[in-house]
């Protein structure tokens, strides 16, 4: 899971910190450098916007497809302006 946090991505790592003795379930949270930010954003970007176009390009949608494409194109908006936050 990512999130932008004072214009930095922050990733949680999915590795437990036993070999710390902490709690198995624990994760910590690191910085990721500002290209590979970009880059990650701008393939999420694309991957969103080719769903949003498959979507778009149909008839008709079910409600459950409708509401996907609603938050798809949230999750548009949201990537978009983290790239710009990035820079």
């Amino acid at each position: 899971m990512a999130r932008v946090r004072a214009g930095l991505l922050l990733e949680l790592a999915l590795e437990p910190l036993h070999h710390l003795g902490g709690d198995m379930s624990k994760h910590h949270a690191r910085i990721i450098p500002p290209e590979r930010q970009k880059t990650h954003l701008e393939k999420k970007h694309a991957e969103l916007a080719e769903r949003i176009e498959a979507l778009d390009g149909r008839l008709s949608l079910t409600p459950s497809e409708e509401l996907e494409l609603q938050q798809l194109k949230k999750q548009k908006l949201w990537a978009k302006d983290a790239l710009e936050d990035v820079g």
